[in-house]
């Protein structure tokens, strides 16, 4: 029933919430947003951790839910929380996208700014709520560094830069079991190691608990990259809080799969969860991969 109230609030008040975001778009300073390229060099120059936010993580944070996570009041609270919190001065940065300026804005491509004009005719102001004014924030982009990128050839330099930030170092994978991370593909090859924590594929929240308890037994030294949806962001802030050095990397492994590929349009993985794709969630195929499986350290069903 909720749920339906819910659909139904946006639904009837529509045309309202349009015309009032039209009106904060032109009375509200602008988010300052970083560039990807920029956003990467301070995560390497400060070795700081980072939430993540996109339009999934905004639309949990009023109440709402995607394919891939439920409704959750608790997780509701904590995206609002993390949105709103000021860590940069202690290496705790958060990521938005840079699609608030029309300048910015025309950097991707058609189809992508055709979707980020049409939600921020709805969530403008949901965005301008819970973030802190004149606050510097950084580039969400940089776990979508190619698909939604008008300039291709600076994905180039988008993902060698990222690669550096894991590059010799001793890393845990946090993931949603059918993520795979790196799996057929070159993404983290420079590591020194690689171990994994693989948890739901979908509404991992329900685990959190048991998610970060499990963390906690990885040595501090080791960089934590997490790829678990909205949970991932939470995840990242709590674990910069106990002294672990984690980032929340979202769709990195998919956007380097189609950066590979050379697509200009989104595919499936057969082997990995697609989100975004037609049936990216289900059939996916159980490869049999040695290294992979060899570097799982626990599940947590």
């Amino acid at each position: 029933m909720k749920k339906i109230i819910f659909a139904t609030y946006y639904a009837v008040k529509r045309p309202l919430v349009i015309f009032y975001n039209q009106l904060v778009s032109k009375f509200h300073a602008q988010p300052k947003v970083m560039l990807i390229d920029e956003t990467i060099q301070y995560i390497l120059d400060n070795k700081c951790s980072v939430s993540r936010y996109g339009d999934g993580e905004i639309w949990i944070a009023v109440g709402g839910e995607i394919i891939y996570q439920k409704q959750d009041a608790k997780l509701m609270q904590r995206l609002q929380e993390v949105l709103s919190s000021d860590e940069a001065k202690n290496n705790h940065i958060v990521t938005v996208p840079d699609i608030f300026e029309d300048r910015k804005l025309a950097l991707r491509t058609e189809v992508n700014q055709k979707f980020w004009r049409e939600h921020l005719s709805i969530h403008r102001k949901d965005w301008y709520r819970f973030m802190i004014k004149d606050k510097q924030y950084f580039n969400t982009a940089i776990s979508r560094f190619y698909m939604p990128i008008q300039d291709k050839e600076k994905s180039k330099t988008y993902i060698s830069l990222l690669k550096q930030i894991w590059q010799g170092k001793d890393i845990v994978i946090v993931e949603g079991k059918q993520s795979r991370l790196g799996m057929g593909n070159d993404l983290f090859s420079e590591c020194k190691s690689v171990g994994r924590i693989t948890g739901p594929p979908e509404n991992a929240f329900d685990k959190y608990d048991a998610i970060l308890s499990g963390v906690q037994k990885v040595d501090k030294n080791k960089l934590i990259l997490i790829a678990l949806g909205p949970t991932a962001t939470i995840l990242a802030y709590d674990l910069h809080k106990l002294g672990y050095w984690a980032i929340d990397l979202g769709n990195i492994d998919i956007e380097y799969e189609w950066f590979k590929m050379g697509t200009l349009v989104p595919v499936k993985i057969a082997t990995k969860y697609t989100h975004g794709t037609k049936d990216g969630n289900i059939n996916i195929v159980d490869a049999k991969d040695d290294l992979y499986q060899s570097q799982i350290l626990f599940n947590i069903d």
